[in-house]
């Protein structure tokens, strides 16, 4: 959701399909007023990571998922922007124990 100064909305969008549940972890917003969501999709017993992007009018630029081979569950909690290069994920591994996880995305 973008507010403008006075706490109008601007526009509001939702991520993901309507049997999957989501909760938003982190957001950045780059120079260009584009938008970066993080956060977990819960399927079935899993939860993987998501990462989207929406531009500056709250269209939807792209989108993607992360769970590694294990399928195990996998939850972001920070997103950090590289410039024009990419962005980087930091979160965590759910097997037997929580194991640190870092993801480098370059849209």
């Amino acid at each position: 959701m973008k507010l403008d100064p006075s706490g109008t909305v601007q526009w509001a969008q939702v991520f993901g399909a309507a049997n999957h549940a989501l909760a938003e972890s982190a957001l950045a917003i780059d120079d260009s007023g584009t938008a970066y969501v993080t956060g977990l999709e819960h399927v079935g017993l899993r939860q993987t990571v998501f990462v989207a992007s929406y531009d500056s009018t709250g269209v939807l630029s792209w989108q993607n998922t992360w769970n590694d081979a294990v399928g195990g569950s996998d939850e972001s909690r920070c997103i950090a922007l590289t410039g024009a290069t990419g962005l980087y994920i930091g979160g965590d591994f759910l097997r037997s124990d929580y194991t640190a996880a870092l993801i480098k995305y370059m849209p």
